[in-house]
């Protein structure tokens, strides 16, 4: 996350992005014309593809952490479901930038999040000690 946070804009219309944007075009060019099979065309695109999901994984990113510590207070202390938990971290509004991506876990199936808080929490070993974490 940090590395995401430190190489990609937070402006995605600012001069910076443009540049880095270039030199990755640029590389990825330079790599494809190694290999008889990839195109510049084609190594273009893939840069593209990359660099938009990283971009998209890095705004997830920034508040999840929050998400997942109020979600994980709920769920060993209150001894609250996952869902029920996620439920009213969205009614209380903790985590104001995840909202959209909370409400349609609630209404379509939250099972993937619920994957990726178990990842976070139970499979990083996180104990009662953790005091506080502020969503973005």
């Amino acid at each position: 996350l940090r590395w995401l946070k430190d190489c990609l804009p937070s402006k995605f219309s600012s001069l910076s992005v443009s540049k880095i944007r270039t030199r990755g075009i640029y590389q990825a060019t330079k790599i494809a014309t190694r290999f008889s099979k990839i195109t510049t065309h084609l190594a273009r695109i893939g840069f593209r593809d990359c660099f938009n999901y990283m971009c998209i994984e890095a705004t997830w990113c920034n508040g999840s952490d929050g998400l997942y510590f109020e979600i994980w207070k709920r769920v060993t202390q209150q001894k609250e479901s996952f869902r029920d938990s996620l439920k009213e971290v969205y009614k209380l509004n903790k985590c104001p930038s995840l909202q959209d991506s909370i409400k349609y876990a609630m209404e379509h199936d939250c099972s993937v999040m619920e994957t990726a808080f178990l990842r976070c929490t139970v499979g990083a070993g996180i104990t009662n000690e953790v005091s506080t974490v502020i969503c973005m």
